[in-house]
């Protein structure tokens, strides 16, 4: 069984509802689904732990990540 309590390990997303896009709330799943938007998610948990808050990665060097992907299209384009 399936269940959020203290000390348990949960995934979870916390998504800002108060939008013109996702109002009136009909079906709340369904809303989400159908008209949510990546910019409506301000916190992400994994395992219990925090991976994004205030819609910002937490544990992610940006920096580090952008020069990694470029560094790959460049091996990938023979460059």
């Amino acid at each position: 069984m399936k269940t959020v309590r203290e000390g348990a390990l949960a995934d979870v997303i916390l998504a800002a509802l108060q939008k013109p896009h996702l109002q009136p709330v009909n079906c709340l799943v369904s809303d989400l689904v159908y008209c949510g938007k990546a910019a409506d998610v301000e916190t992400v948990v994994v395992d219990g732990r925090i991976v994004v808050e205030d819609r910002r990665a937490v544990h992610c060097d940006l920096p580090a990540l952008f020069a990694g992907a470029a560094a790959a299209v460049r091996r990938i384009e023979g460059r």
